[in-house]
């Protein structure tokens, strides 16, 4: 199957997922890769977002587990303001911008290798932004959205993570201390107790 954009060979299960057309053309691509016995069922697609048809849902598998509650919440807060934001788009006949794989892909590699301190490549334009700034504007954008949800001060929880970091950063401050995992531990259980 030739590509285009940022779709991939049938096969590819993982990661970002490939652009549908619509939804007969994943159900399509679906019963291919069941037919084929590439996969037993939809649930052997990971795709770090993917629909969960017999639930009705849509999955965001794409973020590591958070040491403190809160920026759990704060992300989950973030993932329906940004849904809400795109439904918006759709109804209004926005189109979808269709950005090519390897810029998401790289994009997603550089986040998850820096993390707070990663600067991503933004588009269309290419200039390369801090996340904090990306961030920053990003809960600008989707105040809104979160007055309509009742999350605004969850929501609140991303703008903590930008400004002191994530569990990530906290357990590499205390590692470094005293390079003592014991109390690199007993800081987690602290936090998620």
């Amino acid at each position: 199957m030739p590509t285009r954009g940022n779709e991939r060979k049938i096969g590819t299960r993982v990661g970002i997922p490939p652009r549908f057309e619509d939804w007969a053309d994943y159900e399509r691509r679906i019963e291919f890769m069941v037919r084929t016995g590439l996969i037993a069922d939809y649930t052997y697609l990971w795709y770090d977002v993917r629909p969960h048809p017999r639930l009705g849902t849509v999955e965001v598998r794409a973020m590591d587990g958070q040491t403190r509650v809160e920026h759990t919440i704060a992300i989950a807060a973030l993932i329906q303001c940004l849904v809400r934001d795109l439904v918006e788009d759709f109804l209004a006949g926005r189109p979808c911008v269709d950005h090519t794989f390897e810029i998401l892909d790289e994009n997603k590699w550089v986040a998850a290798r820096h993390g707070i301190d990663a600067e991503l490549v933004q588009l269309p334009g290419g200039e390369r932004v801090p996340v904090r700034q990306t961030g920053a504007r990003l809960l600008e954008r989707l105040g809104g959205h979160a007055t309509e949800l009742g999350c605004e001060a969850e929501l609140q929880g991303i703008g903590e993570l930008l400004e002191k970091g994530n569990g990530a950063k906290r357990q590499a401050l205390v590692y470094e201390a005293n390079h003592d995992l014991q109390e690199l531990m007993a800081e987690i259980v602290a936090a998620t107790a």
